[in-house]
């Protein structure tokens, strides 16, 4: 019975990763292509040959990479806390944690305050609850779900084939009665303000492909 407890342990273990891992892959596809069931490309993408690519095309695409890293970042920080989802606010503490990306110079550009933000949903999820053992592998969370599916669809509200970096932080910035959604419009950073600084930020460039 000891046996079999375990290596159902370990199933759901694995389980948890897939689905986070799951959530991961899906930043790095077409937002038209997303099978909405399983997260998966409905056919291979692959970077178009001897398309042109100015350079704000190429700060956008690196920016694709780094939400895929803000998600496995914010998984790091759920698990190191021993929290048992991952939640919208690991995902901002990650995205704040990048110095080099676009949401701190925007947050600043609405007039909040980064490192206060970033600081205050670290003291937040810290006060979760906390779980050990085969159970300290997080799962995703329905709130984070509901901000990987809105970052699509601000994506496809710029145009863009990929989801990055400001997506989810407009994602974050519409979540209704949560957290993390709370924490930004304290700070002034509502979802109109930071897409009005976004607009100025990036223009009308768009991300193309999946190439960072």
């Amino acid at each position: 019975c000891g046996l079999r407890g375990q290596r159902v342990g370990h199933w759901l273990a694995g389980a948890r990763r897939e689905e986070l891992l799951r959530a991961v892959l899906q930043l790095g596809m077409r937002s038209a292509e997303r099978d909405p069931v399983l997260g998966a490309p409905e056919r291979p993408l692959v970077a178009q040959a001897g398309v042109h690519v100015g350079p704000d095309q190429v700060a956008i695409r690196r920016r694709r990479a780094e939400a895929q890293e803000a998600v496995q970042r914010a998984m790091e920080l759920a698990a190191e806390h021993g929290n048992p989802e991952l939640l919208p606010l690991h995902l901002l503490a990650a995205l704040l944690a990048d110095r080099e990306g676009i949401v701190a110079p925007v947050l600043e550009k609405v007039g909040a305050d980064p490192q206060a933000v970033r600081a205050e949903a670290q003291r937040q999820f810290a006060q979760l609850p906390r779980v050990s053992g085969e159970a300290a592998q997080p799962t995703l969370s329905q709130p984070a779900q509901k901000l990987l599916d809105r970052a699509f669809k601000e994506a496809d509200n710029f145009k863009d084939e990929y989801v990055s970096t400001e997506h989810l932080l407009l994602a974050l910035a519409q979540l209704k009665s949560d957290a993390a959604q709370a924490l930004l419009a304290r700070q002034g950073a509502a979802h109109g303000a930071i897409l009005k600084a976004l607009q100025a930020v990036r223009g009308s460039a768009r991300v193309p492909d999946q190439n960072p």
